[in-house]
């Protein structure tokens, strides 16, 4: 009789983590958290791609971002910006990604506002 016992609490304890098991593998809040964090990832990275430019070459980068740069200046009502934008390309695989060097004067009484502009603008990634 205890042979028979023990034998029943083996597969009862059995049972429970079968049924824990599959609980696990079917628990559709598992799988619905796991398609929601892949459309996350996938806004994520469609709007991280958005905000990438893209340049046929160093030289045509740096253009686009001292326009843009020039740009940003005088919608903040800076009109004497001398700037310079010097584009040093990192390999990564197959992708270029261009670092920039800067350098540049703007009226001193100007400066504060310049720095506002650039910190409330909206980044992008030049590759």
């Amino acid at each position: 009789m205890k042979k028979l016992g023990g034998e029943v609490n083996q597969l009862r304890s059995q049972a429970e983590r079968a049924a824990s098991d599959l609980a696990i593998l079917s628990n559709d809040d598992a799988e619905k958290t796991w398609i929601s964090r892949s459309r996350s990832a996938e806004e994520a990275r469609i709007a991280w791609q958005g905000h990438m430019w893209k340049a046929p070459s160093p030289g045509i980068g740096a253009a686009k971002l001292e326009t843009s740069l020039r740009e940003l200046a005088s919608q903040a009502g800076i009109e004497k910006l001398q700037l310079t934008v010097t584009p040093d390309p990192i390999e990564r695989g197959n992708l270029t990604y261009l670092r920039f060097g800067f350098s540049g004067k703007v009226p001193s009484e100007q400066a504060h506002t310049l720095i506002a502009a650039l910190a409330t603008s909206k980044p992008d990634l030049v590759v």
